[in-house]
């Protein structure tokens, strides 16, 4: 009975010790991520983007549509299985379309390459929110066979 009482008090203390000692590294890491929410909300530039994010924007123009467009398709915000296979998917466009052509910040993208997914997934959530543009104008442009600008 005495060493059972002692093995448990000797559990509490280890687990007290190890839990005090974890502190920091949480205080840490919780800072850090309120760093990150406030760097997140405010860019330092009026309307501005930092230089890094702007490249990446600019590289994934041209895929722009087709990645809105597979995020529709796999992204199931109740379905954490569906979740983990579009942030896959999304990992393998990073990995395979896009560090390959980014330019001085590529050894940045790839030590931060969760950073740049996240990023990358806020700004596809964005585009695919965006309400279908609709032509106010004409369907078809109107055109003449010729320029008769110059006559007058």
């Amino acid at each position: 009975m005495r060493e059972d009482l002692a093995l448990a008090i000797e559990d509490f203390v280890v687990d007290f010790i190890s839990g005090i000692a974890r502190i920091p590294g949480r205080f840490y890491s919780a800072c850090r991520e309120v760093g990150r929410l406030f760097g997140d909300t405010f860019d330092g530039a009026p309307g501005g983007k930092s230089a890094f994010e702007s490249e990446i924007a600019e590289l994934i123009a041209p895929h722009l549509a087709v990645l809105v467009h597979k995020r529709r398709r796999m992204f199931v915000a109740d379905d954490e299985g569906a979740v983990q296979r579009w942030l896959l998917d999304l990992r393998g466009f990073i990995d395979s379309t896009l560090i390959p052509v980014m330019g001085a910040n590529r050894t940045y993208a790839e030590r931060n390459r969760g950073l740049v997914t996240d990023f990358l997934d806020r700004l596809i959530a964005r585009e695919q929110s965006k309400p279908a543009e609709q032509s106010t104008g004409r369907v078809l442009p109107c055109v003449t066979p010729f320029d008769s600008s110059w006559v007058t």
